[in-house]
């Protein structure tokens, strides 16, 4: 059960109660000032106990900040008032006043650093309390005592009376309403009950009538045991009781400090008696609530360790060695009994390892040093793991073997899938270049059979074309020979795809040509194709530029990307074609004025058998494996073909030959 101070609870409360119970404590602190006067009354006398200070403070400490100064009126006024009733003189009453002004001014101001709330929870409240309590009586006695001797009496006697009595009345009243309780354990009601009872009976034969003897300590080692057992305020209200009662009797003429004859009177010693065991069991109780303090966070921060520890998915095992290399197990996991597999039980509440285990020899044998293992180690049926021994020494514990264990069986498991996965794969990329083996010798076998019949057609067609005489089967007989040499091209393009699987292909028959020529001679033979469709050419073809190549690779080359330049030309467009030497290399360059080709397809038009979506949507003719040809055959003649935007938005295709410094051959 958790429960704040009463100030606490005082200034959470509503405004009207919250005022209600400050003038509560005004009227208290007035009715306990005119009880305690009048029994003393006089000129002179002091109150041998003035609990109308820790009143006062209390009310002033429970007020809003705005109505501190005049709750600190009111209440001097009421003591005031008391002393004028009890017939002390007026300057005493004013004194008493004053003195009570200053002694809850100062109350206020030492409790309240920076208008922080005021609080008795720890040791160093209980410091700033008591040296507030010792300047605020002090304060007072000093006002008190200087209007006493004023008016003829002894200052010293007054001061040290005066002092003594306010100050055990702040140091027994104030920290009923301070002392913090939010974290203390409240001890069983019986408990609190027969100690009480107990202290009683010890102040009532250390102080009743029948004590022959100075037994006043009696009844300290109980109060201390109370500051020790129970919460602050239950030993602070024993504490009380135990002083009420001590003072009882001792006025009643009883106990070791009635009818002494010293250099104190016994009222004064009987509250020198009642601050020493207020600020006594202050102190104690302080301590001891600090230290159940620190002992509730640190269990509950083992606690939550603990938990951590036996819930974490990584296996722990903290094994203590003694003599004769025997190992006491601290601390397990769950985790780690199971990846161990048999070797560590838990039972009776305590982990051990078993005898005769490979777990246990490999702990006893451990050296200084870190050492990781494998769970082969372990036997044959250990579940897949990795572990490491790290030994440590501490001088509380001695040596110290922390074992750290990583379960592997999910690393297997996604092995064991990474590797079925990869066979997979590895079959479907085997069946698809087979697959691609019996496609290519499928189109190789038609582009052969379809040699023949082509060839033959191309053969009569020209023999049709040099008979003929009339204009219209003349214009006939050239649209068969052109389709005929389109399709051939288109037999002879599929065969080379099929054909091509290496790259040394294509080097075969090589000499040193004219690439110049070998463009111009293309821009000839596809001449018909651009009168087709009204396209002009620009041409600046710089030669001779000299290669190594086969000719008539390099000519189909030439022509392939000139083919595609006018097949995705507009009608009346422009084709740009430039060659020439640019250091040691010749190059080709190609420009359309098309829609050009997307990055995303330029990165695949070298694929045989691929059209780009643009091709397809606007019904351009062709295959697909035009590019890829040519891309091989130049990849076999040491260069390569290019794609980039041209100037004009359409394709700008570039072939790059390694120039050579050969002469060129005769044709």
């Amino acid at each position: 059960m958790t429960r704040p101070n009463l100030l606490f609870q005082i200034t959470t409360l509503p405004p009207w109660r919250r005022s209600t119970v400050v003038a509560a404590l005004l009227l208290l602190g007035f009715v306990l000032a005119s009880a305690f006067a009048l029994v003393q009354a006089g000129e002179q006398p002091t109150s041998w106990w003035w609990p109308a200070a820790g009143a006062g403070a209390a009310a002033a400490l429970s007020a809003a900040p705005r109505y501190v100064p005049l709750v600190i009126l009111v209440a001097s006024l009421l003591t005031a008032t008391a002393s004028a009733l009890a017939g002390r003189p007026p300057l005493v009453v004013t004194a008493s006043l004053v003195g009570t002004a200053a002694e809850i001014a100062v109350m206020v101001a030492g409790l309240t650093p920076k208008g922080a709330p005021p609080r008795l929870s720890t040791t160093r409240d209980v410091g700033r309390f008591v040296l507030t309590s010792l300047a605020a009586a002090a304060a007072l006695a000093l006002i008190v005592a200087g209007a006493a001797a004023a008016a003829g009496g002894d200052f010293i006697a007054r001061f040290v009376g005066t002092g003594a009595s306010h100050l055990s009345a702040l140091l027994l009243i104030v920290p009923l309403v301070l002392i913090d309780r939010s974290s203390q354990r409240v001890a069983p009601w019986w408990h609190s009950v027969t100690l009480t009872a107990a202290i009683a009976l010890l102040v009532a034969v250390a102080f009743g009538p029948f004590a022959s003897a100075p037994l006043s300590f009696l009844p300290v080692p109980l109060l201390a045991w109370a500051a020790f057992s129970q919460t602050m305020f239950v030993a602070m209200g024993q504490v009380l009781v135990a002083v009420s009662l001590a003072s009882g009797l001792t006025l009643a003429g009883f106990g070791p400090f009635a009818n002494t004859e010293g250099l104190l009177p016994t009222s004064t010693l009987l509250q020198v008696y009642a601050v020493a065991i207020a600020i006594t069991c202050l102190v104690i109780a302080t301590q001891r609530a600090e230290r159940r303090e620190l002992d509730d966070r640190q269990d509950a921060l083992l606690r939550l360790l603990r938990d951590a520890f036996a819930r974490s998915r990584t296996g722990f095992l903290v094994a203590q060695v003694r003599e004769s290399r025997r190992l006491r197990v601290l601390e397990a996991n769950d985790v780690a009994a199971e990846l161990f597999n048999g070797q560590l039980a838990h039972a009776d509440g305590a982990w051990r390892v078993l005898d005769d285990t490979p777990l246990r020899r490999i702990l006893s044998e451990t050296g200084d040093e870190e050492r990781s293992h494998e769970s082969d180690e372990l036997g044959e049926d250990a579940v897949p793991a990795r572990f490491w021994v790290d030994p440590i020494t501490r001088p509380e514990l001695g040596r110290i073997l922390l074992v750290t264990i990583e379960d592997l069986r999910p690393v297997r498991a996604v092995e064991r899938a990474m590797t079925t996965q990869l066979d997979r794969e590895r079959h479907v990329s085997e069946a698809l270049r087979e697959l691609n083996h019996k496609q290519d010798a499928f189109v190789a076998s038609v582009s052969h059979e379809l040699r023949t019949p082509i060839t033959a057609i191309v053969g009569y067609a020209e023999e049709l074309e040099d008979s003929v005489t009339d204009p219209d089967q003349k214009a006939y007989v050239e649209v068969i020979s052109r389709n005929a040499d389109r399709l051939a091209t288109l037999v002879s393009n599929s065969l080379r795809a099929a054909t091509i699987t290496q790259p040394s292909v294509g080097v075969h028959g090589t000499r040193i040509v004219d690439l110049a020529r070998i463009v111009t001679d293309s821009l000839d033979d596809l001449r018909y194709r651009l009168d087709e469709r009204c396209l002009r050419v620009e041409s600046d073809v710089q030669g001779p530029v000299p290669v190594r190549a086969n000719e008539a690779e390099l000519g189909q080359i030439v022509t392939n990307l000139l083919t595609n330049a006018i097949k995705f030309s507009p009608e009346q467009g422009v084709i740009r074609v430039t060659a020439g030497p640019i250091g040691h290399a010749a190059l080709v360059e190609i420009e359309d004025h098309g829609p050009g080709i997307s990055e995303q397809d330029r990165a695949r038009v070298f694929e045989r058998f691929y059209r780009s979506a643009q091709a397809v949507s606007d019904g351009v003719p062709g295959s697909g494996i035009g590019l890829s040809v040519a891309q091989a055959l130049a990849g076999a003649m040491g260069g390569a073909i290019l794609l980039s935007e041209g100037e004009a938005g359409g394709t700008l295709a570039t072939l790059r030959l390694p120039l050579s410094e050969e002469p060129l051959s005769e044709r």
